[in-house]
């Protein structure tokens, strides 16, 4: 049995359900979907939660272990149910922990508190909108359904604003690059979230903490920890500048990240390019970089269980730089396309995702942040290197 199979079970065996948890047997998959359907939106629509499936329970409590047979396969159906089905829109996580000695798996739904309700499940010709309260499912009622419209109509109103101040900082960093060709990127939380100077210390100087490894292509730097008035920062370089390697700033009144690097530190070397002009993006750092930072923030958003937070990535004096699919020496692809725009928004808009799911699942939020830019060279997500998709985690050796 593998060692996540033996703490998932280890942490369920006996548990009882709740308001943020719930078991199911594999025979829902396919008997009972509107019910399966029924618990997503109950969660969506309260504090959001993890419906295990594949999992017996007597009365309430978990008690037995069956997996999910066709997993892989399952979890592909179930996705696009759940984009077929629920409004408005919202990413479902899906994690799938095999079982040892067998073809089965565990199926981890991975439901994030909703921002965008009130959410509900279509049914023949209508719509159905529930709560989750405790272990119950109920309908809810029409006033909770006129609060919950207003509630978002004013998050709305805040996820555009810090949608322009986002926009307004990369233009700030646009001029003071000075041509200097780097890469940025930001996390800023839509409602002000302050975060504890001692984790975020801690994060910056032991970066094993965070899930990353010390050395490689992450946020970490050997340079001196500066502490502000406002923010934490390390790194080398002046960021002002644009002259910088591995700068990262944690600013603890708002949970605003922020990290940027020259764009040498993505370079694979001159003989991968052939000697044109461009870079030539090393996959390793595309990759690891942005994992790195979602890692980072899972670790100082720990205390932050709700609201969102907009994540932009931005190669800036990337013309004519070309990136080759999958592991670095897997395959040599003589022709690679490259991009022809001097800056690469990844993606175009930003990125908006959970401070729940951040600090559950860094890894998948970083694969959706990942993706745009594989897509703007024309690969599809299957080109992606180093993620295993079935624990939905990034492995770097």
């Amino acid at each position: 049995m593998s060692d996540e199979c033996k703490r998932l079970m280890s942490r369920i065996a006996g548990q009882l359900e709740g308001e943020e948890l719930e078991f199911k047997s594999a025979e829902i998959l396919n008997n009972k979907p509107e019910r399966l359907l029924r618990s997503v939106v109950g969660m969506l629509n309260a504090s959001g939660g993890e419906i295990i499936v594949g999992v017996g329970e007597t009365e309430g409590r978990a008690t037995a272990f069956a997996g999910v047979e066709h997993a892989d396969r399952e979890r592909s159906r179930w996705q696009d149910i759940f984009i077929d089905r629920i409004r408005p829109q919202v990413e479902i996580g899906i994690k799938l922990v095999a079982m040892a000695g067998s073809d089965r798996s565990l199926m981890v739904i991975q439901v994030p508190k909703g921002t965008r309700g009130p959410y509900a499940y279509s049914r023949e010709q209508s719509f159905a909108v529930v709560r989750r309260t405790g272990d119950r499912l109920r309908p809810m009622a029409w006033d909770e359904v006129l609060e919950a419209a207003r509630r978002t109509k004013g998050e709305e109103s805040a996820r555009r604003e810090t949608q322009r101040m986002l926009r307004k900082r990369v233009d700030e960093v646009e001029k003071q690059r000075e041509r200097r060709p780097l890469w940025f990127f930001m996390a800023l939380p839509v409602n002000e979230s302050k975060l504890h100077d001692t984790a975020v210390k801690r994060s910056l100087e032991e970066p094993e903490v965070t899930g990353n490894r010390h050395d490689g292509w992450t946020f970490h730097s050997f340079g001196e920890l500066r502490v502000r008035q406002e923010r934490l920062e390390k790194g080398r370089g002046l960021p002002d500048a644009g002259r910088v390697h591995n700068h990262v700033r944690v600013f603890t009144t708002n949970g605003r990240v922020e990290f940027m690097t020259g764009l040498e530190d993505f370079e694979w070397g001159p003989s991968a390019r052939g000697g044109k002009g461009g870079w030539s993006l090393y996959p390793y750092t595309v990759v690891e970089y942005p994992v790195s930072l979602l890692r980072l923030l899972a670790y100082v958003y720990r205390d932050i269980t709700q609201g969102e937070v907009l994540l932009q990535s931005v190669f800036f004096g990337v013309k004519g730089s070309t990136l080759a699919p999958y592991r670095p020496g897997a395959v040599y692809f003589p022709r690679l396309q490259s991009w022809d725009e001097d800056l690469l928004y990844c993606p175009i808009d930003p990125l908006v995702a959970g401070a729940g799911e951040i600090v559950q699942a860094p890894d998948s939020v970083a694969f959706r942040l990942i993706k745009p830019l594989y897509e703007a060279f024309g690969y599809d997500e299957e080109k992606i290197p180093f993620y295993e998709r079935a624990a939905g985690r990034f492995v770097f050796s």
